[in-house]
């Protein structure tokens, strides 16, 4: 990273991709179920055929799964709307609600030379180059400019919610070398791997809440340096879990719903009046070009 010239404020926003911009569900020890168009059609077929039979094969589970969060309620301010509203297209994976809600997030950040985004997916690693590529080409679309991720995190392997902390903390402590003197008003977009903000420690710290993971990265961002100036975070954890009818408890990586969505410009310092209309109707405002009949759903 290349210093940049002081000034009051510097926004950082850090972007998980699946479970922030898609949904993905827990499905045992296997890799994660993304909720998408196709694979909730064939879901939808073998749920049918499911009749409540005692003996269930892996496969009828991950399916039963991806069917009921197809027709869960959201919560999180979304009015009664169902996950099927963030389904994702199967070929790019990612939903374009969550995409278009990401991009008036970006927007609403202010002045691009005071804001950086860092991408800290696994959609960052050069074997998802491509994906990273559709991601940038999707958003610059939205956004009416060309956009582009400022950085990416290391590319150290990451497969736990610890790792994950650790690796936005490394980049806040080496943005703290570079600028020493700039406040950072941090945002953190992760589903952090499907799991809960708690029961696990990072470089000795105990994490058991969103607030301490808040506080942990502060830390970081400050670096021990006693002439740094202020440094706020703000982790949207877009995680939540389902009870079924069944007692069984689903896991997911929910997206970025409306209720993320003005706690995070809140933060930023945006208004949630005006956050609210832009929700509705982005075009009012002019935030997205008219080229593209954008209504960010609530």
């Amino acid at each position: 990273m290349a210093p940049v010239e002081n000034g009051d404020v510097e926004k950082i926003i850090f972007v998980d991709v699946d479970g922030v911009l898609n949904v993905g569900i827990q499905d045992g020890s296997k890799a994660p179920l993304l909720l998408c168009d196709a694979d909730v059609k064939t879901a939808m077929r073998i749920a049918e055929k499911f009749g409540g039979s005692a003996i269930m094969s892996a496969a009828m589970l991950s399916s039963l799964r991806l069917a009921y969060v197809f027709l869960a309620e959201i919560g999180g301010g979304e009015d009664g709307a169902t996950f099927q509203q963030f389904s994702s297209n199967s070929g790019d994976m990612l939903s374009q609600v969550l995409v278009d809600r990401l991009a008036l997030l970006l927007t609403l950040a202010g002045d691009h030379e005071n804001v950086k985004v860092v991408l800290s997916s696994s959609w960052r690693l050069r074997k998802n180059a491509a994906k990273q590529r559709k991601l940038e080409a999707v958003l610059s679309k939205v956004m009416g400019r060309r956009f582009k991720f400022d950085f990416v995190t290391a590319p150290k392997a990451k497969k736990t919610p610890s790792d994950r902390l650790s690796c936005i903390g490394d980049f806040l402590e080496e943005r703290r070398r570079l600028l020493p003197h700039k406040e950072f008003q941090v945002l953190v977009l992760d589903d952090f791997f499907i799991q809960p903000m708690d029961g696990f420690s990072v470089h000795g710290h105990q994490i058991s809440s969103v607030a301490d993971a808040e506080r942990y990265l502060e830390k970081r961002g400050l670096s021990d340096r006693e002439s740094a100036k202020p440094v706020q975070v703000k982790v949207v954890h877009t995680y939540r879990n389902i009870k079924t009818e069944f007692d069984v408890c689903l896991k997911l990586g929910c997206g970025l719903t409306k209720q993320h969505f003005l706690d995070a410009v809140s933060f930023l310092g945006e208004p949630e009046a005006k956050a609210k209309i832009c929700l509705g109707n982005t075009r009012v405002l002019g935030l997205l070009p008219p080229s593209r009949n954008v209504v960010v759903s609530l």
